[in-house]
């Protein structure tokens, strides 16, 4: 059965559903029907007058008449629902026509900061602008301000303030028609007689005659504003408004939350600059808390000038106990309320839905996911929830909805839906990332010709594409560390053999594992080693509370991987040590676990453990046939030849590895072949041709978005441009790398750098600059446990103190580097035997030409990945 009416405007609708309902009788035999019940006393009603009851567009009506209608379709029960439905419309079309119209702009009850681009775009003469934000970022104050402002400078006569009541606890949305008439009774008119749509026209002429501004704030709807201004050309108007105007005449100024600068500006002229000084820090952390909502700083700044024996620290306590308890403040909160009443069911439900989770990292399939029974109406409970200020959306497809508004959804969500509901949706959310985890790993190891992981539980193929893969995986690497590494804390970590989330059973497969397992590689490309380092720490962790054997094999082999990716071999060395050969699953991590403890030894200067362990790699990697291994192991293996001073099988091993990762597909591992290239042509002389690989190696990893091999290139470019005797540049492409490297937790890399900047800083006569890097580098390569490098920040400060004219200390530090490089059996020893020989001979009275200007060496030593 129809329901009656929310609307007054819904009543027409509303008796043809009844109509339909009763089986369609012609408007007269209703009429007749109608006649009948008044037995003679209300006269004989006509079809027309029954007819036009059902028209669409009327506003007015004979509730005797109407209910006489609903009485003549449908049982009692029905009519006395109309019947309480009709008399609250009453009141609302009664409350409706009360309206507050002033001519005069009140003066401000706060200090009013910011906005200083905002109100130079509303000071343009006769302009119809139109304010929209989220509830609470000030579009009133905004509006009231601008009407001052334009009286003040004798752009406008004065303003007539209107406030439509589009989410106002004082009543319902006002009687356009109301507005209309009391705005020309202000201006000096008469509309006794006229037609609304009269009335409107000569409102238009009026405003402009008299150079009146007219503000129409918290308008409910554009529909709204249309039936009061319908034309706004030409008039000063400004209309403010949750809702997003689909107005082309009105121009639209979307307002955004405070800047850091103005929350602060709005603190210190409310609470006073001495609070702010006393606790800078605590003053950020409080207006970020606020998340810069301008009513929500007012109340902060409000509650600091009151409570003065507080701290700005306890305000911030308050603050954090409050968002812990989801809880807002009741002016915040009763404001959220008004939008959020408005909205139909299905957008309160997606909204209340996706509060439960990290809203910005969410993609449309995670929304979907979310949204469960709701997934075929997403897309216009979106548009409702946008429309009303609510939410942003990105051209991404991801959304963005305030922190505010995201406490007060999660809030209600509390109130209205189940805990079990909110699991569900979880639950859900878990199991789309963990498909499409899976999914990606499967296309993408297709795609490059390896011997990819198998998942452990049950999952569904999500069908993507090389390029859905991709995507997916750069651009959810946030949601994927984000859900890994909070499912297990709640208690709802599991998923079993069947793919069923089960609150972390002992041997179950954690969704943490299930997640790490596939995004290894993501991670490392994308340069977070640290986020890597923290996933697979929490892997490990909870493999071994869950006796997952095969879950903590993974787990080590991955976390070694990257600890040697970041040069911290002596902690990748001991993590892969750890690791039992006899667990199960072992054969299909021999080439990752093999080519980790060969990079991680050859790091540390144990060449032949290095030798050993990557050829077993290799061995491994085409028991298995995977091609995509086998040519990072060729590659690593190049390196290897590369730190023993065998350039020639350094060249042999790195075209081999090439030709395998283009065979395969994989331009980021050809393109990391090329920057080792330029290694190698480096270390042979052949700096030109080592600055052009380099170069090209660079642009290609910069259009990959392969943060490793980013760094690595800057290190070996800024090495050859050294060598080409370009110092200055030198030191600026060595320290944009350096910023890459230490960005991405590359200390290996970063290492090299500051050997270069040195180096180039050394070369330009800078000695002091030149110490400074060198001396930095050696403590890194102390803390990395990378001899190798010791020995040759060894070498460098040697060279530094040779120029200064320190002979003594230039042959402590030689002799150091000497002993370092013997101690690794490293060919560079013989170099600087070279130099201290021609010290010695120097004191003697030999020839000094030969330590003029020390020779720089190569860096840039990418180390490889897997």
């Amino acid at each position: 059965m129809s329901r009656p009416p929310l609307r007054i405007e819904d009543v027409p609708g509303c008796l043809r559903s009844l109509r339909a309902e009763a089986g369609d009788p012609s408007y007269a035999e209703i009429a007749r029907r109608v006649t009948a019940q008044r037995s003679g006393h209300g006269g004989v009603v006509s079809r027309a007058t029954v007819y036009d009851c059902f028209r669409e567009g009327r506003r007015r009506f004979d509730v005797a008449l109407v209910i006489g209608i609903v009485r003549a379709l449908v049982t009692e029960p029905t009519v006395r629902s109309w019947v309480s439905a009709l008399a609250v419309l009453g009141q609302r079309t009664a409350a409706a026509a009360l309206v507050d119209v002033t001519a005069t702009v009140p003066p401000a009850t706060a200090p009013f900061v910011g906005r200083t681009h905002e109100l130079t775009r509303l000071a343009r003469p006769s302009s119809a602008h139109w304010i929209h934000a989220m509830p609470g970022a000030g579009k009133s104050t905004l509006a009231r301000q601008a009407a001052r402002n334009a009286i003040a400078a004798g752009a406008v006569e004065g303003a007539i303030i209107a406030d439509l009541r589009g989410h106002s606890p004082a009543g319902p949305p006002v009687d356009p028609d109301a507005v209309t008439r009391a705005a020309l009774r202000l201006l000096g008119e008469k509309s006794n007689g006229l037609s609304a749509s009269a009335a409107r026209r000569m409102l238009r002429s009026r405003l402009q005659s008299s150079r009146t501004m007219l503000v129409l704030d918290d308008a409910a709807s554009l529909e709204q504003v249309r039936s009061i201004l319908p034309l706004p050309s030409g008039v000063s108007v400004i209309v403010t408004s949750r809702v997003v105007p689909a107005e082309s005449r009105f121009q639209p100024l979307p307002l955004a939350l405070f800047a850091p600068y103005e929350s602060l500006a709005l603190l210190d002229a409310m609470a006073g600059r001495d609070a702010i000084a006393q606790d800078p820090a605590s003053a950020e952390v409080l207006l970020e808390l606020m998340g810069h909502q301008p009513l929500a700083v007012s109340i902060t700044a409000a509650r600091v000038a009151a409570r003065d024996t507080w701290t700005l620290a306890d305000h911030v306590e308050l603050a954090r106990a409050r968002r812990a308890g989801v809880h807002l403040d009741e002016p915040i909160t009763r404001s959220l309320d008004l939008t959020y009443q408005l909205l139909p069911d299905t957008a309160q439900r997606l909204l209340r839905a996706l509060a439960h989770h990290p809203v910005a990292l969410l993609d449309r399939d995670s929304i979907d996911a979310v949204a469960g029974d709701l997934a075929p109406e997403t897309d216009a409970a979106l548009d409702v929830l946008e429309t009303h200020s609510l939410i942003a959306r990105a051209a991404s497809g991801r959304i963005h909805m305030h922190e505010l508004i995201r406490v007060y959804a999660a809030d209600v969500g509390l109130e209205i839906d189940s805990p079990s509901e909110r699991q569900a949706a979880a639950d859900r959310l878990r199991r789309s990332v963990v498909d499409r985890a899976w999914s990606a790993h499967r296309t993408r190891s297709r795609s490059r010709r390896a011997v990819g992981r198998a998942p452990r539980a049950a999952v569904r193929d999500a069908g993507l594409s090389e390029v859905e893969a991709e995507e997916f995986l750069a651009g959810s690497l946030d949601l994927l560390l984000h859900i890994a590494l909070t499912a297990d804390r709640h208690g709802d970590g599991g998923v079993d053999g069947g793919g069923r989330g089960d609150g972390g059973v002992e041997g179950d497969i954690a969704i943490v594992n299930l997640i790490a397992e596939t995004i290894d590689d993501a991670l490392h490309r994308a340069g977070r080693g640290e986020d890597a380092v923290t996933l697979f720490r929490e892997a490990l962790r909870v493999a071994r509370l869950r006796t997952d054997a095969e879950g903590e094999l993974r787990a080590l082999v991955d976390l070694g991987a990257t600890l040697t990716l970041m040069g911290r071999a002596a902690e990748a060395e001991a993590v892969l040590s750890s690791i039992d050969e006899e667990a199960e699953g072992w054969w299909s991590e021999a080439p990752l676990a093999h080519n980790a403890r060969g990079t991680s030894r050859l790091l540390q200067g144990r060449f032949d453990e290095a030798r050993s362990a990557l050829e077993a790699g290799l061995a491994a990697a085409s028991r298995l046939g995977d091609r995509w291994r086998e040519g990072l192991l060729w590659n690593s293996i190049a390196l290897l030849h590369l730190h023993t001073g065998d350039l020639a099988a350094c060249r042999i091993a790195l075209e081999r590895s090439i030709d395998i990762s283009t065979e395969c597909g994989d331009l980021s591992a050809a393109a990391r072949g090329r920057v080792n290239l330029a290694k190698l042509l480096h270390d042979q002389g052949d700096h030109a041709a080592a600055e052009t690989e380099a170069r090209t190696a660079l642009s290609e990893m910069e259009a990959l978005g392969y943060v490793p091999g980013i760094a690595v290139a800057y290190s070996n470019l800024s090495a050859a441009v050294c060598a080409l005797g370009r110092f200055a540049e030198s030191a600026t492409l060595a320290e944009r790398g350096r910023a890459v490297a230490r960005d991405a937790g590359m200390r290996q890399t970063e290492l090299e750098l500051l050997r270069t900047s040195g180096r180039s800083r050394l070369r330009e006569g800078r000695v002091d600059d030149a110490r400074g890097a060198f001396e930095l580098a050696r403590d890194l390569a102390d803390a990395l446990g990378d001899r190798l490098a010791a020995a040759a920040c060894a070498e460098d400060l040697g060279d530094c103190a040779h120029a200064a004219g320190d002979r003594a200390e230039a042959r402590r530090r030689w002799e150091q580097a000497v002993e370092g490089y013997r101690a690794v059996s490293s060919p560079d020893a013989a170099d600087v035997e070279g130099k201290l020989a021609a010290l010695l001979g120097r004191r003697g009275g030999g020839d000094e030409a030969a330590l003029a200007v020390p020779s720089p060496d190569g860096v840039g030593r990418e180390k490889p990945g897997r």
